[in-house]
């Protein structure tokens, strides 16, 4: 059991990292305990009104998502940068999609067509129930599938946050077996402008059966997790930023406020996730002219 007082010391940080939260405090806990309170009477999903009409539908475990409740905009600088760049035209492709943060997020608000892959049974079911209550139904394409560098089956983990799930080496008998195959072959013929991978570590191995994807000149954006993770595969984040690189990408921060874009010289020490772009005059076209949030009744990005 966690100990409260660390979990109040913990969430009272999170506030204080947030852009948002951190002006906000006094309401910040007021949603938080109210998000607590509901999603633990309720036997089923409870519904909270998010940003731009959109609602998420959440339950105890599904942090991952719930947290926008009190938080605003989870993963802001990100979140900030997809909405502002992407438009109807576009396809994105939302590899280890979750319950639809950036899903909902780019053919929510942005009219997006979008490709989610979501390898866990139960947070997939959850994905669909979000995308249906948004009826975005029409733009959105759900996999069930898990993504490699070749087909066939790994083993997940299955535990009840979703938010930590990943693929494991060690078979235990609470793993659960799930097909994976490349997204060289899952997207051939199509050609996503926008590419987000969350995949709790497995990132080098959903790039390396992405090569045709990368080499496409059609894509101009990676949002990727680089936190440490894919240590337990032996694997580094320099050594996933070197193969990113390779393929014409750049590191970038990106200040939603402002809509200014600053290049890094590595990938992003302050952040769990990092920005690459392509076509950095292009991009910033796109930036400027892109799509607003609005957070509440007085604060517009």
């Amino acid at each position: 059991m966690i100990n409260p007082i660390l979990k109040i010391i913990y969430i009272n940080q999170k506030f204080d990292e947030h852009p948002i939260a951190k002006n906000n405090k006094i309401i910040s806990w007021i949603n938080y305990l109210i998000y607590n309170i509901k999603i633990r009477k309720s036997q089923r999903l409870v519904k909270f009104k998010w940003i731009n009409n959109l609602s998420i539908y959440v339950e105890n475990g599904d942090s991952c998502l719930g947290g926008n409740v009190f938080l605003v905009l989870m993963e802001f600088s990100e979140s900030g940068f997809l909405v502002h760049y992407l438009n109807s035209s576009d396809l994105f492709v939302d590899v280890g999609a979750n319950l639809g943060h950036f899903t909902l997020l780019a053919s929510g608000i942005c009219g997006s067509r979008t490709i989610a892959i979501e390898p866990i049974p139960k947070t997939y079911h959850k994905l669909c129930f979000n995308v249906k209550k948004n009826n975005i139904n029409q733009l959105v394409t759900i996999k069930n599938i898990g993504v490699s560098n070749k087909r066939g089956n790994l083993n997940f983990t299955d535990f009840q946050n979703n938010a930590i799930n990943f693929v494991q080496n060690n078979v235990d008998k609470k793993s659960i077996t799930v097909p994976v195959q490349t997204l060289n072959n899952l997207l051939k013929g199509k050609s996503p402008n926008v590419l987000k991978i969350d995949v709790e570590g497995f990132e080098l191995f959903v790039l390396k059966g992405a090569t045709e994807i990368l080499t496409n000149p059609n894509l101009k954006i990676i949002i990727i997790e680089l936190n440490g993770h894919c240590k337990r595969y032996g694997n580094t984040e320099n050594k996933i930023y070197k193969f990113i690189i390779n393929f014409g990408f750049k590191p970038v921060n990106y200040i939603p406020f402002n809509r200014k874009i600053e290049l890094l010289n590595h990938y992003n020490l302050n952040s769990d996730n990092t920005i690459f772009i392509r076509e950095i005059n292009y991009v910033k076209k796109r930036i400027n002219n892109g799509g607003n949030i609005q957070l509440n009744n007085n604060i517009k990005l």
